[in-house]
C-alpha cells in the first residue's frame, strides 16, 4: 500500500512538473510577473509562483519521506521474516529433538522391561538354588539321624566343631581375593522396587579366575550340580556345615577329607559378566548363619 501511494505520489508530481515546463516554456518567471495588467495582478502572481515552489518542495519532501518509511519498513518486514524463519528451525529443531527423546525413552522403557523380566528370572533362578542347597542338606542332617544322633558326635568331631565354634570372626576367606558383594538376610534389590530377596549367605566376587577353598577342616558330604548354578559342595565341620556354590572343574567328592585353605574348584568365570568370579558361601548349624561374621576381617 505505501510502495503504492508513492507511486501515484510520484506521477502526480511529475504531471506538475510537466504542465509547469508546457506552461513556462519560452517565458521565464520574471516575464511572467512584469506581463501582469497591474500591480495587484503581479503581486499574486508572484504568491502564485511561491506558494507552486513550496508545493513542490513539500511534494519531493513527502515522496522522499514516503520513500524512507518504505525502506525502514521493508527492513522491518524482513527482520520479521527472519525472526520467524529462526523461531520456525528452531520450533523444528525442537521438535526434533523431542522425537529423538520421545524415541529414546521408548528404547529405555523397553530396555527396562526386558531388563527386569531377566532380574525376575535371576530371582526365581536363586530360589530355586536355594531350595536345592536346603533339600541337600536336609539329606546329610537325615543321615546322620539315621545313624546316629545329630548331637552325639565322635571325639574327632567334637574337637572340629569346639575349633570351629572357637575360630568364629578369625575363620580364612574361602577365596583368596575377592570383595562381598552381597550380604546374609533380607535385603532390598538394587534394581527392582519394593522388592526384597532373601540371601542364605553371601556373595564374594572375585575378578578372573578364582579358585573355591575350604575355610577349616572337613569331610565333603555332598557334591552335586544346580541347573543354572554349576556346582555346589557342602562340608560338615562338626556339627557345622560349609557351603559352596557356583564351582566348576570340582577337585573332591563325597566322603574326602580335606584341610584348611584346601582348594576345591574353580569358581566359575562369566565371561558375559565381566569375567567375574562370583562364589556363594554359606554356613549352617540348625539354620543358617551370617560368614561374614565367622570369616576374618580381611581375606
Amino acid at each position: 500500500m505505501m510502495e503504492e501511494d508513492l507511486v501515484l505520489q510520484r506521477k502526480d508530481y511529475a504531471r506538475i512538473i510537466i504542465n509547469s515546463y508546457r506552461t513556462q516554456k519560452g517565458n521565464t518567471e520574471l516575464w511572467f510577473i512584469l506581463s501582469s495588467r497591474d500591480f495587484n495582478q503581479g503581486y499574486k502572481r508572484m504568491k502564485y509562483l511561491q506558494q507552486l515552489s513550496a508545493y513542490r518542495r513539500e511534494e519531493t519532501a513527502i515522496i522522499q519521506e514516503l520513500a524512507v518509511q518504505i525502506e525502514i519498513t521493508k527492513r522491518t518486514l524482513q527482520s520479521d521474516l527472519d525472526n520467524i524463519s529462526d523461531l520456525k528451525n528452531k520450533h523444528e529443531n525442537q521438535k526434533e529433538l523431542l522425537q529423538q527423546e520421545q524415541t529414546k525413552r521408548k528404547r529405555v522403557i523397553n530396555s527396562l522391561t526386558s531388563k527386569e523380566k531377566q532380574l525376575r528370572k535371576e530371582l526365581d533362578q536363586k530360589k530355586r538354588i536355594v531350595q536345592k542347597i536346603d533339600e541337600e542338606i536336609a539329606k546329610v542332617i537325615e543321615e546322620e539321624k539315621k545313624r546316629k544322633k545329630v548331637s552325639d558326635l565322635t571325639p574327632e568331631q567334637k574337637l572340629i566343631s569346639e575349633n570351629f565354634s572357637e575360630n568364629k570372626g578369625r575363620l580364612p576367606w574361602p577365596v583368596e581375593k575377592g570383595i562381598i558383594t552381597g550380604q546374609f538376610g533380607e535385603q532390598k534389590h538394587q534394581v527392582l522396587a519394593n522388592v526384597t530377596e532373601k540371601n542364605i549367605g553371601i556373595e564374594i566376587t572375585s575378578m578372573g579366575k578364582s579358585y573355591a577353598r575350604s575355610v577349616f577342616k572337613g569331610t565333603v558330604m555332598r557334591v552335586f550340580p544346580i541347573t543354572g548354578g554349576n556346582v555346589a559342595i557342602i562340608i560338615r565341620h562338626g556339627k557345622y556345615l560349609s557351603v559352596y556354590q557356583n564351582l566348576v572343574n570340582v577337585r573332591v567328592k563325597q566322603g574326602d577329607v580335606v584341610e584348611n585353605k584346601q582348594e576345591l574348584g574353580e569358581v566359575f568365570n562369566d565371561p558375559d559378566n565381566g569375567q567375574k568370579s562370583i562364589l556363594y558361601f554359606m554356613i549352617f548349624d540348625e539354620k543358617y548363619l551370617d560368614p561374614e561374621m565367622w570369616i576374618s576381617k580381611r581375606n
